[in-house]
């Protein structure tokens, strides 16, 4: 359909004698936005901003163009106002994309790119939230459960400055997914940088399996070294004794009981409401039976030490699940396999972390500043490794589910999946 600018003065000329409550009031321009092609011809400026407020009542995302004084109420009004280099000065004040070189395909590269920010800001902060989980998680266990501490602050710290920094500004120099300019405009009020599916998905589904991860590691250390899960709970704020009226609690935290046999401490019957006994303990596996910590010089097992091995498998699986993490977060909507592994950023950050966390383990002199342990080689992100091939395949199997249950009919809006409203961050 084509429509000058005479009719669109002859139909608002009507138009302006209706109520303004009149549901009709508008509507001719409105039927005619809705054609699949038209072109709006010889337009005054004032007939351009009528035309502009009417498509953003309609709920989509205008771009104007032009260069001279007449073009500027359009351009401002626009959400994206585009101005000629060679145009008037008014038009590139009011404008917010200025094409230096007049070539309109400068206006595609420049959605793309800025496609390509956003889209990369959101991969960076999911990737940095999820990660919040299994900090927390420690945490809320501690205080409900009581188990001893899986996790300190400054490995915690370690995490958040030290292993996450690198992988998180290498989404800077993502490449675009390949499906970026297909699809629609971003609804500026439910497409947010920062909105409830971004907090779902890295919080609730990511952010969960790395939770699962690092208290699993934290448990199996833990039972390698002759300690049953479910006993650990309620040790935490639990007292005991060693001798005849030392009565307190087992410093889980500090060198004081690094000696302390727990199963002697906890044996206290009389100050304790469930009875220790050897069964409540494991025999350690032959090949941790013998294990002698460098920083106390005595055997591990049922010593507080085996805590401090059990914390860096802990922050050892974090690591190892950010791993998948970055993997995951590399696209949005495309299969990993399709967009591939081009930012090489992205390699150096995965080799950091990982080189990080083989000094903060075997590096000798920052083991009791740190409080890790030099671990066994099955407890150096092994016990992690089941979680990071759960992570890597639910968000694959994710974006094949979310573009398999799309329905697109013709002449119609897309129908998008429960899985792609909900998890499409």
């Amino acid at each position: 359909m084509v429509i000058h600018g005479d009719e669109v003065a002859r139909r608002h000329k009507e138009d302006l004698k209706k109520l303004p409550d009149d549901p009709e009031k508008g509507l001719y321009l409105q039927q005619w936005l809705r054609k699949k092609e038209i072109v709006f011809a010889r337009m005054n400026p004032a007939q351009k901003l009528i035309i502009v407020d009417a498509c953003q009542k309609l709920g989509h995302i205008v771009a104007v163009t032009g260069d001279g004084v007449n073009d500027s109420p359009a351009i401002e009004k626009a959400n994206i106002g585009i101005a000629m280099g060679s145009g008037s000065d008014v038009a590139k004040d009011v404008a917010d994309m200025i094409l230096l070189t007049d070539d309109f395909t400068s206006i595609v590269i420049g959605v793309e790119q800025g496609r390509i920010i956003f889209d990369n800001l959101k991969k960076s902060i999911v990737y940095t939230l999820t990660s919040n989980v299994p900090e927390i998680v420690p945490f809320v266990i501690y205080i409900i459960g009581q188990l001893p501490l899986p996790l300190t602050t400054v490995l915690i710290l370690f995490i958040d400055v030290g292993s996450d920094l690198w992988p998180a500004i290498s989404f800077a120099y993502e490449p675009a997914e390949l499906d970026i300019m297909k699809r629609k405009p971003r609804s500026p009020e439910r497409d947010l940088l920062v909105g409830r599916k971004t907090i779902m998905f890295a919080y609730l589904q990511l952010g969960i399996i790395e939770g699962f991860a690092g208290m699993f590691a934290y448990f199996s250390v833990m039972a390698d070294y002759g300690f049953k899960p479910m006993n650990l709970f309620y040790y935490a704020f639990e007292k005991g004794c060693l001798n005849e009226g030392d009565l307190r609690l087992f410093d889980w935290t500090t060198m004081k009981d690094k000696d302390t046999d727990v199963r002697i401490f906890y044996g206290c019957t009389k100050v304790t409401n469930r009875e220790l006994s050897s069964d409540g303990f494991y025999v350690p596996q032959k090949d941790t039976l013998d294990t002698v910590s460098d920083i106390s010089g005595k055997p591990v097992r049922y010593t507080s030490e085996a805590l401090k091995y059990a914390q860096s498998s802990f922050w050892v699986s974090v690591v190892v699940t950010q791993w998948a993490d970055l993997l995951a977060c590399k696209t949005r909507s495309l299969s990993l396999s399709e967009h591939g592994m081009t930012n090489h950023q992205a390699w150096y950050a995965l080799a950091f972390e990982t080189c990080m966390a083989v000094v903060m383990m075997y590096v000798p002199f920052l083991n009791e500043p740190l409080g890790t342990r030099k671990l066994d080689v099955r407890h150096f992100g092994v016990n992690a490794f089941p979680f990071f091939m759960i992570l890597l395949c639910y968000d694959e199997v994710r974006k094949y589910l979310m573009h398999y249950f799309c329905k697109f009919e013709k002449n119609k809006k897309p129908y998008f999946s429960w899985l792609y409203s909900n998890t499409f961050y």
